[in-house]
């Protein structure tokens, strides 16, 4: 299973505005998933969640 899709997916979901604590967006989660950092672009994305 390729999990880039349904990562890529739920990343498009999340609004452009949101920003975390740390100041990480949603442009930050994109790039994490190009460079194939899965793991990592999983966490942010779950950590932009709070909020919106």
């Amino acid at each position: 299973m390729d999990i880039a899709e349904p990562l890529a997916r739920a990343t498009a979901m999340v609004p452009a505005d949101i920003v975390n604590e740390a100041g990480v967006t949603v442009v930050d989660v994109r790039e994490y998933l190009d460079h194939d950092e899965w793991e990592v672009a999983l966490d942010l994305l779950a950590d932009l969640d709070t909020g919106w």
